[in-house]
């Protein structure tokens, strides 16, 4: 996977700058996702969570025992809204995913976005249990 998101292919992207951090554990591995434009300006918005910690824009964990990919966050700067970018990524992950096997893709709708429609009615998720509305799967 981490070689399908290195050549990610995109109008906005500069691929040659992408970076991808792993961190490897028996059962999982996490890909933190850096992407940059043409002139190196950084695509996605990082979250600062207390002193010292910051948590990535664009974070994937594989879990291939659950056959299951999960993406923990996924934030375009506003500067980039509306040109494609995250459907395009998400798009090219679902597909690497059905081609190494995995059967789902789950994902946590951000409440204070529009996130929820968008997983729903652009990418076909569904919520995983009415308890738990924000937390949508896909069947890959």
């Amino acid at each position: 996977m981490e070689d399908r998101i290195k050549r990610f292919s995109h109008p906005v992207v500069d691929c040659a700058r992408t970076k991808v951090i792993t961190d490897i554990t028996p059962k999982q591995s996490s890909l933190e996702v850096q992407l940059y434009d043409h002139q190196g300006d950084y695509l996605l918005q990082d979250s600062i969570i207390g002193a010292g910690y910051t948590f990535p824009g664009l974070l994937l964990t594989l879990h291939p025992r659950e056959k299951e990919i999960r993406i923990e966050s996924i934030y375009v700067k506003p500067e980039y809204y509306g040109q494609g970018l995250g459907t395009a990524f998400v798009r090219e992950m679902m597909d690497g995913a059905r081609k190494e096997r995995y059967e789902k893709m789950r994902v946590v709708a951000d409440v204070e976005t529009n996130a929820l429609l968008y997983w729903t009615r652009v990418h076909g998720f569904n919520a995983v249990d009415e308890l738990l509305p924000l937390v949508l799967e896909k069947r890959i």
